[in-house]
């Protein structure tokens, strides 16, 4: 694995954790979402903001900290993706469109780590690749959809000859795939 990868399975873990941490607090109380995000129009922060707040941000949590345990993984890797755009967005249009958020440290911390994100993104030499597997095909008039069966127990097809039924080859398992 390269030293990118590794480097970013370890700031996603850590951004999972830390994210983990802020979700807990706003089950906790409220007032930390006042005090520290929103705090332009505190009296717009009730508990049932807080708790949603606090949900989606345990949703991203876990889905970070899923991607940084299976990194190759191309469809959790794109949505973790689009976790960090989504939160992104919603802090710009708080700060810049709605106003009830003001540009503190805090704000713009959470800002650089999206943009740090997305940029390192951007360049698709850095998407983690999963390697193509080989897998060996079943021939679709030997079996049906769904099924094991052992070419020695079938029917020949009508043109084939009938095999000897004393031969000492071992029975063919053909499976399908399902994807």
């Amino acid at each position: 694995m390269s030293r990118f990868l590794n480097v970013l399975r370890i700031w996603l873990m850590m951004t999972s954790i830390i994210a983990s941490g802020h979700s807990l607090q706003s089950f906790r109380d409220h007032t930390f979402l006042y005090e520290k995000l929103y705090t332009s129009k505190p009296d717009l922060v009730n508990g049932l903001q807080a708790r949603t707040f606090g949900l989606w941000t345990l949703l991203s949590s876990v889905v970070r900290c899923l991607c940084a345990i299976d990194i190759h993984n191309k469809t959790l890797y794109y949505i973790t993706l689009w976790t960090f755009f989504i939160g992104m967005g919603h802090f710009l249009f708080e700060l810049f469109v709605f106003g009830t958020m003001a540009p503190t440290i805090f704000i713009l911390a959470i800002l650089t780590v999206a943009n740090t994100w997305e940029g390192n993104m951007n360049d698709p030499g850095n998407v983690p690749v999963v390697k193509n597997q080989t897998v060996n095909k079943p021939t679709p008039e030997r079996t049906t959809p769904g099924s094991a069966k052992t070419l020695e127990n079938q029917k020949p097809q009508e043109g084939e000859e009938e095999e000897d039924s004393k031969s000492n080859k071992a029975p063919t398992t053909v499976q399908e795939e399902h994807f």
